[in-house]
């Protein structure tokens, strides 16, 4: 869409939606509406804070992403919660149609940035890589450049991303004022970072080349500056620390979308510990045991394996991860009898679970032929250095544990060591006629 200046497309309906057992979808619905808030801990957190009620937790955990990822922890992180935008500049709470978790926060502000409520507000994501991220502790700046991105149709995490690279280039000499056309671009300037998502969005001066993402943009500028480009396969890399999560190193690495959060269910709902609410969920997957958050060893592989397979499932029936997910409302048992009810099959798990698998298989096809190899399943460096202050300092990834991780993924999805899907994982798939075109692209 981007290479065909197409911003976005617009679909609108005006008949009923035809269901096969419409009293079972409404029943369901009625019930998700009624008791989202007692059956699932996080839905209430959501429908009261939003997403921005993970700041606080990630900050105190040391996950909170803070200046170009060199640390998890930063220092006035309770300036940009969740509790703090309730407490000051929360004007409504918005949602998707008829979705009772009203997880959209609406805010307003004249001071220091006026703020216009149509934008709605920040989520955790925004907060965290355009405010902690980039050193920023004001949660007003940072609604003021979640409004300019909303307004350009900005990515706020790709655009948080590569104002905080441009701000680490600024600190070590590799960018200066000059550059910069006289913006002090340090961490912590809010001015400059709203500054520069306008100067993005218009590809003025350094924007324009910032505007490329932080990969592109590294190549340009040279000097080292890769070290600083956070991203997978070219895309920035979200709030969520690969060194502290396990699930998360893994989705960073394999995803066929790079960076990317949501194609997997993170780690702190299946560690030692955690409420039984959430393992007791999973058990139809055949997922037994709690593992430790960090680990990357033949058990998380396995468990990332089936929990990609879900959110892919999730993604290909565009089911929202706040009601269907493995630790939020509604069980396997309850999609399988929605999937039912809207379209008359006699479907189950099992099949769904395919269908999720064989989406993974195609997109991870698409990108072989398009030139992927095994050497873009990677990760920045920085993952692999160790986290510099807060509860976590000192903990970083094992880059050859991750390559062993990843061999191991390889054969437990069926792929070659090529990385392709083989020819016999394809026609298991019913996707065979996928083989003769990666075998015209040199994949046996």
């Amino acid at each position: 869409m981007g290479s065909k200046n197409l911003k976005a497309i617009a679909v609108r309906g005006h008949k009923e939606v035809e269901m096969k057992d419409r009293e079972t979808v409404l029943r369901l619905a009625k019930h998700f509406s009624a008791n989202f808030k007692e059956k699932s801990p996080d839905n209430a957190g959501l429908n009261d804070l939003g997403t921005a009620q993970y700041v606080i937790g990630q900050n105190e955990d040391g996950q909170l992403p803070t200046r170009n990822f060199q640390t998890g922890y930063m220092e006035g992180a309770k300036n940009i919660s969740g509790q703090k935008m309730k407490e000051t500049i929360l004007v409504d709470r918005e949602g998707c149609y008829a979705c009772p978790v009203k997880c959209k926060r609406v805010v307003k502000a004249e001071e220091p940035f006026m703020v216009d409520p149509i934008y709605g507000g920040p989520e955790y994501e925004t907060i965290a890589m355009l405010g902690s991220n980039c050193g920023i502790d004001d949660l007003v700046a940072v609604c003021k450049a979640n409004e300019l991105c909303n307004k350009y149709g900005l990515d706020t995490i790709s655009t948080g991303g590569a104002i905080a690279f441009a701000m680490e280039c600024y600190q070590n000499g590799i960018i200066t004022k000059e550059d910069t056309q006289g913006v002090e671009l340090r961490f912590g300037n809010a001015k400059a970072m709203v500054e520069m998502v306008e100067r993005i969005a218009r590809r003025k001066g350094i924007g324009d080349i910032l505007a490329e993402g932080v990969k592109r943009a590294a190549q340009k500028f040279g000097k080292g500056a890769e070290k600083f480009a956070i991203h997978a396969k070219g895309q920035e890399l979200p709030a969520h620390m690969a060194r502290a999560k396990g699930h998360l190193a893994l989705a960073y690495a394999l995803s066929p979308l790079g960076g990317d959060h949501l194609v997997t269910e993170h780690d702190p709902a299946f560690v030692p510990g955690a409420p039984s609410f959430f393992s007791d969920r999973v058990k139809p997957l055949g997922i037994l045991e709690p593992l430790e958050l960090s680990s990357i060893d033949h058990k998380k592989v396995r468990r990332f394996l089936y929990f990609q397979n879900v959110f892919s499932l999730m993604d290909t029936l565009t089911l929202c991860l706040f009601a269907f997910a493995p630790v939020r409302y509604f069980t396997f048992d309850e999609l399988v009898e929605l999937v039912n009810a809207i379209t008359g099959w006699q479907t189950s798990l099992w099949e769904l679970l395919k269908l999720g698998e064989r989406r993974v298989a195609m997109f991870r096809a698409f990108n072989m032929r398009e030139g992927f190899t095994p050497g873009d399943d990677c990760l920045p460096e920085r993952v692999f250095k160790p986290i510099q202050t807060g509860p976590r300092k000192g903990q970083k990834l094992d880059k050859e544990e991750l390559r062993k991780s990843i061999k191991l993924y390889y054969e437990m999805a069926g792929w070659g060591a090529d990385g392709a899907p083989t020819r016999g994982k394809l026609a298991e798939l019913d996707l065979f006629w996928i083989a003769d075109e990666l075998a015209k692209h040199g994949h046996k």
